[in-house]
């Protein structure tokens, strides 16, 4: 991308802003470095891989780069054999590869949802272990620690007991006949790494020893006294010992750090990248940034775009060009926006194509552009004594030699700097060229002859910035379609300029220019007032739309009460059903135990309770009834639980006629219909399947049968797990298990009819199921 575009459109101004946002002098760096990219499947990963960032801030916050520090100087140094690493060295490097220990972990983390970061995490070095080598040698500033090594932890054990032993002997002094008051201070301190006491000037031979220094004034006199000297040497001695011991650390680690240089550098490579990712995602956090759509057929549209070095006070404005189009000229008013509109559009062009977010609504497109050229403001060299018309005319003729049909050309005041009619000559040539070579183009200007070319080519299309006539005040919206007036006459007055001057500039003007600028300015009104009847109409459709939500989540809030009722109702009805069920198969085992009774009566009780029940089981199950049976009543609130009581009421009578009548030996001659070995409910949904798996039971049971199989496939394994959750408290299920080999595997289950096992849980409703099939 050209450098030169890059300064004019302030995107190193931009980078400064994004490098605030960097954990690490790394990640800064980074953010500095950072250039468009004209590949579109480049632009596109960077993008998805910052509103991976994005979301991992919101859920797992901030990467954890704390500590990551530019350590690619000290691999520089440390690739020589036999380089010692300072210790300050050494922990910058601890730091790193403790910093990208926690990234990897971070990013590992990530998973399935954010492939792309989680990649990076894989594709970073392990550096876990040359951290905790790093973190038991070198202390949080910069020391070597005892735990480097035995031997060093031996020896600055050693050097600790003789050091105290030393203090010992010196302290003893003080209290020593003879020695009493010669001493300055009784104070231990060290001259020449050797532990001297103060001896005042007029006693320095009192005390046998070696005289190590003396005070400015020389009336302290550091005396090493024989004593200690043995003890002193002995100290030197370890003391050396532990440098050399010190040394042989360092260079060890300076060897494993030459060993692993590659994949430190690597590591740190990667953390900046990553860092400068993190740093876009918090940028487009702060800004309320959104990534675009992406195309590389020259369509943009940026909606309520706001340039981001303006800061809160940046007016959104909508830039939109369709591919069939080549090119905007924008014009209008004095300070009314037309250079700030060309520099949004450009900067954010390149901070799409860097991969950042840009400031503009959601649903916003940009553009992917192979080059990109901006002469925007006076760039001319003082020192090439170039006048700005001159410098106009070697910008765009570099430019017009270097632009094809993957480039953006964004032009300020085009043909300004000289004559108006010749430079707008000139400037319509080069956008006849341009627009032949496919350029996508933009220019700012206020020459009458560049609206005219706007209005008479159909890919080229005029925009002009909004202008309150009644204010005085530019609005900063785009309005595309038309061209704009200059309004400098206006613009001047307002700004203090005398009214009879401007009055006197009127009348200069030629017939022509005015009713042209009357006929701009009548058009702006009109304009105007259209869009303010578009926004009535707009806001009285969005008013309808609103209403008609309303009414709809009534009427769907009606819909699922009236469904809740109903379900509700249903619930309670086969709770009612399953208890009389249970009933009949009590009723009739104490009728087998007590022998032969009055067997047409019973039958016709046990078969009224049976129609009864199958009419409410038909009822509850929205069944028609058959020809020449009693309609049931309609479902409705209220008729549910009638039916209700007075089934409960028919049982409980039965009851008590059961346990009135007296017991008669002998046996009764029941004749049970025959009951089917299997059960097929494939396709069926769960509240369908269900109440014939219990009938199928109820047959079983009563027909002494001591298996059924159920049939009802695998598919989803709704079905399947909604019968078993079922049999595990049906009252007449002694047992089940899947089928067997032959038997239909999972897809099926073989029920052992019989009284349930005394440990069996109590009934208890059956789990809601959803309505899928099985």
């Amino acid at each position: 991308m050209e450098e030169r575009s890059l300064r004019v459109l302030e995107f190193h101004l931009f980078l400064q802003d994004l490098r605030a946002f960097a954990s690490s002098e790394v990640g800064q760096a980074a953010c500095l470095a950072l250039r468009p990219s004209p590949r579109m499947e480049e632009v596109e990963i960077r993008l998805r891989e910052v509103g991976e960032a994005f979301n991992l801030l919101k859920t797992e916050g901030d990467l954890p780069l704390v500590g990551l520090q530019e350590v690619r100087p000290h691999l520089q140094r440390a690739r020589a054999e036999g380089t010692v690493l300072s210790p300050e060295s050494l922990l910058q490097i601890k730091s790193t590869a403790a910093a990208a220990a926690r990234a990897r972990a971070y990013l590992r983390k990530a998973g399935a949802p954010h492939p792309l970061l989680a990649e990076w995490g894989e594709k970073l070095p392990d550096l876990q272990g040359l951290s905790e080598a790093l973190r038991a040698a070198i202390g949080p500033r910069g020391e070597i620690l005892d735990s480097a090594s035995p031997d060093l932890r031996r020896l600055r054990r050693e050097i600790f007991l003789l050091r105290a032993r030393i203090r010992r002997a010196l302290e003893g002094l003080w209290e020593k006949d003879g020695l009493r008051g010669i001493f300055q201070e009784e104070i231990i301190t060290v001259r020449n790494e050797r532990y001297v006491v103060a001896v005042k000037a007029e006693f320095k031979n009192a005390l046998p020893g070696i005289i190590h220094d003396h005070s400015q004034s020389r009336a302290t006199f550091f005396i090493e006294p024989l004593a200690t000297l043995e003890e002193n040497n002995d100290l030197n001695m370890l003391l050396q010992d532990e440098k050399e011991e010190e040394r042989r650390i360092l260079l060890a680690l300076t060897d494993r750090i030459r060993a692993e240089a590659v994949e430190i550098s690597r590591a740190v490579e990667i953390l900046g990248r990553l860092d400068l990712l993190f740093a876009e995602a918090k940028w487009a956090q702060a800004q309320g940034a959104t990534i675009p759509a992406l195309n590389d057929r020259g369509r943009w549209h940026l909606r309520e775009a706001r340039h981001p070095l303006l800061g809160p006070q940046a007016v959104p404005i909508d830039l939109r060009l369709d591919p069939e189009q080549s090119t905007l000229i924008i014009t209008g008013a004095n300070t009314g926006g037309k250079t700030a509109a060309l520099k949004t559009l450009g900067l954010l062009t390149l901070m799409a194509q860097s991969g950042i977010p840009i400031p503009a609504a959601e649903g916003s497109e940009a553009a992917v552009f192979g080059k990109i050229f901006a002469d925007i403001g006076d760039e001319q060299s003082l020192k090439e004594n170039l006048s700005t018309f001159s410098a106009w005319v070697r910008t765009v003729s570099w430019i017009v030699r270097e632009a094809d049909s993957s480039s953006l050309v964004l032009l300020d005041e085009a043909g300004g700097g000289t004559d108006p009619v010749e430079g707008a000559a000139l400037t319509m040539a080069l956008l006849d060229g341009l627009r032949g070579r496919g350029v996508k183009t933009v220019v700012t200007t206020h020459l009458h002859l560049l609206k005219a070319y706007g209005a008479i080519h159909s890919d080229v299309v005029n925009v002009s910035v909004e202008f309150n006539p009644d204010t005085l005040r530019p609005t900063f919206r785009l309005i595309y379609g038309r061209p704009g007036e200059s309004h400098a006459l206006l613009t001047a007055e307002k700004w203090g300029f005398p009214g009879d001057l401007v009055r006197k500039a009127q009348g200069y003007l030629g017939e022509g220019e005015r009713k042209v600028g009357e006929l701009l300015q009548r058009l702006e009104k009109t304009q105007q007032a259209m869009e303010e009847k578009l926004k009535e109409a707009e806001e009285s459709k969005r008013e309808a739309e609103s209403l008609r939500r309303q009414a709809e989540s009534f009427l769907d809030r009606a819909r699922e009460q009236e469904g809740q009722i109903l379900h509700r109702t249903r619930e309670e009805a086969r709770e009612v059903i399953r208890e009389a069920r249970e009933n009949l198969r009590r009723l009739i085992n104490e009728f087998k135990a007590r022998g032969r009774t009055d067997l047409h009566r019973l039958d016709r009780e046990i078969a009224s309770e049976e129609e009864k029940l199958a009419r409410f089981g038909r009822k509850i199950n929205g069944e028609t009834p058959a020809a020449g049976e009693p309609s049931p009543s309609p479902l409705l609130p209220g008729s549910a639980p009638d039916s209700l009581a007075q089934l409960k009421e028919a049982l409980a009578r039965r009851a008590g006629k059961k346990s009135g009548r007296g017991v008669k030996e002998g046996r009764i001659d029941y004749q049970i219909p025959p009951a089917k070995r299997e059960i097929n409910v494939i396709g069926l949904r769960v509240e369908e399947a269900l109440p014939l798996v219990d009938k199928a039971i109820d047959e079983a049971f009563l027909g002494g049968l001591k298996e059924l199989e159920i049939i009802h496939g695998s598919g989803t394994g709704r079905l399947r797990q909604a019968i078993r959750e079922h049999l595990r408290y049906h009252g007449s299920v002694k047992s089940f298990l899947a089928g067997g080999p032959g038997r239909g595997g999972n897809g099926a289950t073989v029920v052992e009819v019989g009284p349930p096992p005394s440990d069996r849980p109590s009934p208890r409703r059956a789990p809601k199921t959803g309505d899928p099939r099985g």
